[in-house]
C-alpha cells in the first residue's frame, strides 16, 4: 500500500526547518510503527510530495489512528507540520500488486 499526500507550505515558511521537523519524525515515529516499509519525500517548485510504503492498508490506518495518542516532542512536531501546511493537502492510497 502506497500512501501518497501533496500539499504546499503556507507561506513564509522555511522549507529547510520544514524538512528538519519531517526528518524529526520519520525517525522517532514512522519508522517505528508495524507495518512500515519507507517512507520518502520532495518537491517540485511549491509542490511538495511525501510517499509512504505501508506493508499492508490496515498498517496505514493503525499507524495514523496511533497518532491521536502521542505525546511530547513527537507530538509537537507533527503539530508543528500540520501549522507548516496549507489547507489544500491532498492524500490518498494506491494498492500495490
Amino acid at each position: 500500500m502506497i500512501e501518497i499526500v501533496t500539499f504546499r507550505l503556507r507561506a513564509g515558511v522555511d522549507a529547510s526547518t520544514f524538512v528538519e521537523v519531517l526528518t524529526r519524525v520519520q525517525t522517532a515515529y514512522y519508522y517505528h510503527q508495524p507495518g512500515f516499509v519507507r517512507q520518502t519525500f520532495g518537491r517540485d517548485d511549491d509542490t511538495w510530495l511525501i510517499l509512504t510504503t505501508w506493508a499492508s492498508a490496515d498498517a496505514a490506518t493503525a499507524a495514523h489512528a496511533a497518532r491521536a495518542t502521542l505525546r511530547g516532542d513527537v507530538s509537537a512536531d507533527m503539530e508543528t507540520i500540520a501549522a507548516f501546511i496549507e489547507d489544500s493537502r491532498t492524500q490518498r492510497f494506491v494498492g500495490v500488486d
